[in-house]
């Protein structure tokens, strides 16, 4: 018969390698929760950017953006627009000064890589009157290129009422307080 001997050496080198081995499974938990993953940004993902970007462009242009005073910016430079429309040769209409400067607005809150085209739709009353159904007008107020399949569109409606219009002979004449203008105003952006 063998002898056991009668000492704790065993259970010290147990103890041991169950130490060694949790240290080494934290440092490896430590590296690995220290590695920063970067996932390359899909298609999917910039289209979504991009899509609540222009929703939050026209949300800021429609805000009022003085106290007391019930007109968003964009329902004022449309009220001012008098029907000059953009073109592939021109952006901005030279003759729309409310376009140009909602040109520079949108320029200002896109960063430089992002196209974008405005039109306007409306109800077009003399030509839907004489053809006798509904004719809607469709013009580019900014022009900037065709847009391309990863491009996104976001649109307001905006209401030209008597109290929009500053009185001049412009392109929205013959609205009242009766007989409102309803105006689809659309953004659509593009990454280049």
């Amino acid at each position: 018969m063998t002898r056991l001997r009668n000492d704790d050496s065993g259970q010290i080198h147990t103890i041991e390698g169950i130490v060694s081995a949790l240290v080494v499974l934290l440092a490896l938990t430590y590296i690995i929760g220290s590695i920063t993953f970067v996932s390359p940004q899909t298609e999917k993902t910039t289209v979504m950017k991009l899509s609540v970007k222009a929703q939050d462009i026209m949300n800021v242009l429609s805000v009022q953006d003085r106290p007391g005073n019930f007109t968003s910016p964009l329902t004022r430079d449309i009220a001012e627009w008098d029907g000059g429309a953009a073109s592939p040769t021109q952006e901005v209409n030279a003759g729309e000064p409310s376009i140009i400067a909602l040109n520079a607005r949108i320029r200002s809150l896109l960063p430089g890589k992002i196209m974008y085209n405005m039109n306007v739709s409306y109800i077009d009353e003399a030509a839907s009157a004489a053809a006798g159904r509904l004719i809607f007008n469709d013009t580019y107020i900014i022009f900037q290129g065709d847009p391309q399949e990863n491009s996104v569109m976001a649109s307001k409606i905006v209401v030209l009422n008597s109290y929009d219009i500053n009185g001049s002979a412009n392109y929205w004449s013959g609205i009242s307080m009766t007989a409102p203008k309803t105006v689809e105003v659309k953004l659509v952006l593009w990454s280049i």
